[in-house]
This record gives C-alpha cells, structure tokens and sequence, in this order.
C-alpha cells in the first residue's frame, strides 16, 4: 500500500511539473519521465482517476483535480 501511493505522488508531482513547463501532460510525457512503458502509464493514471486525483479522456491530455492539486 505504500508503495502504491509512493508511486501515485510521483505521478502527481510529474504531472504538475509537466503542466507547469510545458502546459499540457499527455502519456507520453510520463513514458519518458519514468522509463516505463505505455500501458504502465495508462494502468496508474486509471488509478489515480479511479481515485479522484486526474482527469482525462482517451488521447487527451491529463489534468489534476483539486484534490490532485
């Protein structure tokens, strides 16, 4: 359970960083950011949507909630 929420604040903090450099976060900026690959990234930004922490759709851009933020 640690790590699974270890690995969420990763994604969050990376989302955010990429929203702030650049704008907009799509997937692809976070198979780069953390080496893994696409069907890693799309598993965790399910859970942290099924968790109320981002928003997307498919092949749009990810977006943190408030309480993501």
């Amino acid at each position: 359970m640690d790590h699974a929420s270890e690995v969420a604040e990763d994604y969050v903090e990376a989302i955010d960083d990429a929203i702030a450099d650049r704008g907009v976060c799509r997937a692809v900026d976070l198979v780069s950011h953390f080496s893994v690959t696409h069907a890693t990234v799309n598993n965790t930004i399910g859970r942290l949507q099924r968790d109320g922490l981002v928003v997307t759709e498919p092949y749009q851009p990810i977006s943190l909630t408030t309480k993501g933020k």
